[in-house]
């Protein structure tokens, strides 16, 4: 959101200048903090379906593990 703002002058046009100059550097600053902010949103995105996913593949080898374990039982009573 951008908003315009008149700034009333002090009557030193060195101050003046410095006001204005500080002022559009806030204005830059706050540009980059907005930029920073939505990077970290989507860092967190992404991180949160990165562990999703490690999520599924943790189920997917604890099932597999199960099944690896079943047929050894089975081979182990089958070659005894």
């Amino acid at each position: 959101m951008r908003v315009r703002t008149r700034l009333r002058s002090t009557g030193n046009r060195q101050l003046d200048e410095v006001i204005i100059l500080l002022f559009q550097n806030q204005l830059a600053f706050q540009a980059q903090q907005a930029r920073s902010d939505q990077r970290f949103v989507e860092q967190q995105k992404e991180i949160l379906q990165i562990r999703l996913e490690l999520e599924q593949l943790k189920t997917i080898v604890l099932r597999h593990e199960q099944m690896l374990t079943k047929c050894c039982r089975n081979w182990q009573k089958y070659a005894a």
